[in-house]
């Protein structure tokens, strides 16, 4: 460990998920390191999350091969990986995960 390349300093894949001043809009958010992209700096994270989706409340879930974000398709129910991990196609498979569920209107 050394504070010269803190963890938060250093461009990887990320998750993030964050709220709206109003608690009524959740974000969730990804960026791979594949494709041409080198990932972001959590201050970078930050201030997307910020500038782009007026988020408000924000916690970094995970970073690096484990970054992996999934959804099933609310009018066909069809599941998808939606980035791409840097440890393969696949995903890595990882021990924990959160799951986020909505009604229908």
């Amino acid at each position: 460990y050394s504070n010269a390349r803190s963890w938060y300093d250093v461009a990887t894949a990320r998750t993030a998920a964050g709220l709206s001043r109003d608690n009524r809009t959740l974000t969730l958010f990804t960026v791979d390191v594949r494709g041409g992209s080198e990932g972001m700096r959590l201050g970078e994270v930050a201030a997307l999350l910020i500038r782009d989706y007026a988020v408000w409340n924000a916690i970094n879930l995970d970073g690096g091969g484990s970054t992996t974000m999934a959804w099933q398709d609310p009018m066909t129910g069809a599941h998808a990986v939606l980035n791409a991990s840097s440890d393969s196609a696949e995903g890595r498979a990882v021990a924990s995960s959160l799951a986020v569920f909505a009604r229908r209107r």
